[in-house]
């Protein structure tokens, strides 16, 4: 299980984390923030951390890159959101979900981990609008740059 989430979780999200890979039998690898007691800390390059999603079982974050990665690889993800106090992700992690029609991957609270994590993802409909997405992003950049 690839935790990529910040500095700081509660000690209640991270036993739900915990419980979630022990009943899975699965490791937990933070790959950006140190949550102590909770798994091991990778201080790793971003190229590794790629490496290690892309053979990673699945993947829990609370970050907009996490859910990037997720995705990219066809992970089984779910990603806690925050909203906007001094930082947060809500706005562009649900701009990302919205338009690969993903947003069932919003979870509240981990509490809603194992249920989350069992529900199917259709990487086959997400891997179709990327690549309508990439298209596009190329007639519109074709067309409104000049040389």
């Amino acid at each position: 299980l690839i935790l990529y989430a910040y500095n700081g979780l509660q000690d209640q999200q991270k036993a739900h984390i915990m419980e979630y890979a022990r009943n899975h039998g699965l490791e937990i690898l933070c790959c950006l923030g140190y949550q102590k007691d909770l798994g091991e800390f990778m201080n790793i390059s971003p190229f590794e951390v790629l490496s290690y999603v892309r053979n990673a079982q699945c993947v829990v974050t609370t970050t907009f890159h996490g859910c990037v990665f997720a995705i990219k690889y066809n992970k089984p993800f779910c990603v806690l959101t925050q909203k906007k106090t001094d930082y947060g992700n809500e706005e562009k992690v649900g701009d990302l979900l919205e338009r690969l029609h993903l947003t069932g991957r919003i979870i509240n609270n981990f509490c809603d981990l194992e249920q989350k994590m069992q529900e199917d993802i259709n990487y086959n409909e997400v891997n179709e609008l990327i690549s309508i997405l990439i298209e596009n992003a190329k007639h519109y950049l074709g067309k409104h740059i000049t040389e």
